[in-house]
């Protein structure tokens, strides 16, 4: 009996149950809420849906809290909705919200990382630290494995391969871009099915900085994870990468070996009888087509 009198009593206070104005705003507003959820139901706008969505439970959660003997189920149900669509569209509001970014991380955005949007960049930069590197230190050593992403902001590295000096790494360079692209970053579950995801390749050569250098280093799996919570950013972040290589080769015509940085990259080619004959035409000079057998 007492949780058959309890189901029964009003939510609010009886005297504003009770109320005049209030008996006879009821109707409007139960028939006010479900015009709005209507409309939203129509609407393809996500902005303006969340907000018809809050307005059409919050006038339900009133027409049900203001009645003598309420329905709770739906009284309930109503403001976990509005609850939930409010959050939704806070989040919106957030993203929607214009990225600030400091005179310097605008002019190294456009610089060396233009195929990423602003907030995509913001959110990049968040993820990695800046480390000072003293003249001689070595950001990379050819044949062993670094875990992390080192983009040079200034300074200046020199890189070898077997001893002899291959390129001149200035700002705005990646010390490691092969081992990077090389690690299945571009497709989580490519580096689940071949266990990628548990190493970093091994460098492709030794960096060492000629002075000091200021860098950005991005652990692994916080950049993985990044770019896995990020799809659409996979693809313009490999943009960033071959940009960063081609500013590099440009400006070192003397000393980078393209052949090189061709037969590492070649090795995550899936036709093996390609790769071969990509070297062969690199060592030869000679191209050879389907209708045109190699000169003997």
């Amino acid at each position: 009996m007492q949780r058959a009198a309890h189901n029964g009593a009003p939510v609010l206070p009886q005297w504003m149950v009770e109320h005049s104005f209030v008996t006879r705003a009821l109707p409007a507003i139960g028939n006010g809420a479900y015009a709005s959820l209507a409309a939203g139901f129509l609407c393809t706008d996500i902005f303006a849906l969340r907000a018809l969505l809050i307005g059409g439970y919050s006038g339900l959660v009133g027409f049900h809290a203001f009645q003598q003997r309420p329905l709770r189920i739906p009284l309930r149900w109503s403001f976990f909705f509005v609850a939930i669509n409010a959050a939704m569209l806070a989040q919106l509001v957030l993203e929607q919200r214009p990225v600030v970014l400091s005179e310097e991380e605008e002019a190294l955005h456009v610089a060396c990382f233009a195929p990423l949007s602003r907030k995509q960049f913001q959110r990049l930069l968040a993820i990695g630290r800046r480390v000072t590197y003293e003249d001689g230190t070595r950001l990379t050593e050819e044949g062993v494995a670094r875990p992390e992403l080192l983009f040079i902001a200034s300074g200046a590295a020199n890189m070898t391969v077997g001893g002899k000096p291959t390129s001149r790494l200035r700002a705005g360079a990646f010390a490691n871009s092969l081992a990077f692209q090389r690690a299945g970053w571009e497709d989580h579950t490519v580096r689940t099915a071949s266990h990628q995801d548990l190493f970093w390749p091994a460098a492709y050569g030794t960096v060492r900085c000629d002075g000091e250098v200021c860098a950005i280093v991005w652990q692994k799996d916080e950049l993985l994870a990044l770019l896995d919570s990020m799809p659409e950013m996979r693809r313009s972040m490999d943009h960033v990468i071959v940009e960063a290589i081609m500013r590099r080769l440009l400006s070192t015509p003397d000393g980078a070996n393209i052949k090189d940085y061709l037969r590492v990259i070649s090795q995550s080619w899936a036709d093996s009888a390609v790769r071969q004959r990509k070297i062969r035409m690199m060592q030869t000079g000679v191209v050879s087509t389907p209708h045109q057998a190699p000169s003997s």
